[in-house]
């Protein structure tokens, strides 16, 4: 469960960062460090909430300047630093901090952040909960992968479920004798001309065979064994 208090170390007073950004910027990391902890924004401070407090965003400037924030404008706003080695049982509140808190750990807050607001934009664009948690595991095999990279993912994730939904339509569609499988991939099936000889029971044989090898044929061309 979530503490209500926050964590600063005993000598934070004493710290360079702190003797550097002066008692306003720190009176500014305090106020916004509880408003983090009670809305559950992992460290993110937007320019907004900054600019409640400081209008004209000197006072934020000397906080990035003295690495107690990183300045994110990418998601429009300001980052604490090591926010989650200090605040480690902090839950997560949105269903995308959520998301990646699940798949995630360890990495820095600065990293862990820009990862949920791709993950929010990705949910507000009704990309599937297993679609994304795929990409954001695929995204941990990719060394040092920035997390902008994440929609590419995402896409690699849909691309790859395609792929694998053709082979088993391919594999239906020769099994059964039936094209139909293969219609919503936009494969369609030109029902060929049936020799006059042909009649009763190998009309359905013959139809049969030229769906299996009309299937053959898609599966060379796409390199699909």
């Amino acid at each position: 469960m979530t503490s209500d208090f926050g964590r600063i170390h005993r000598r934070f007073h004493a710290h360079p960062k702190v003797t550097q950004a002066g008692l306003e910027a720190v009176g500014l990391w305090t106020v916004c460090n509880s408003y983090s902890r009670d809305q559950r924004t992992r460290g993110f401070i937007s320019f907004l909430v900054a600019e409640g407090f400081d209008p004209t965003g000197a006072v934020a400037a000397r906080l990035v300047e003295a690495k107690l924030w990183v300045r994110d404008d990418e998601r429009g706003g300001y980052v604490f630093n090591d926010w989650l080695e200090w605040n480690g049982d902090e839950e997560p509140k949105s269903n995308a901090a959520k998301l990646v808190a699940s798949i995630v750990k360890g990495h820095p807050s600065e990293v862990t952040q820009k990862l949920q607001g791709h993950v929010s934009d990705l949910l507000l664009e009704g990309t599937e909960w297993d679609v994304i948690r795929a990409a954001l595991k695929m995204w941990l095999t990719k060394g040092n992968a920035p997390p902008k990279w994440l929609p590419l993912l995402v896409s690699d994730v849909l691309r790859q479920r395609q792929d694998g939904e053709l082979v088993m339509a391919l594999r239906q569609a020769f099994t059964t004798g039936t094209p139909a499988p293969l219609a919503r991939f936009g494969l369609i099936f030109t029902t060929p001309d049936i020799p006059r000889e042909v009649t009763g029971d190998a009309v359905g044989i013959f139809y049969r065979d030229a769906v299996r090898e009309w299937v053959k044929a898609i599966c060379k061309e796409k390199g699909i064994e």
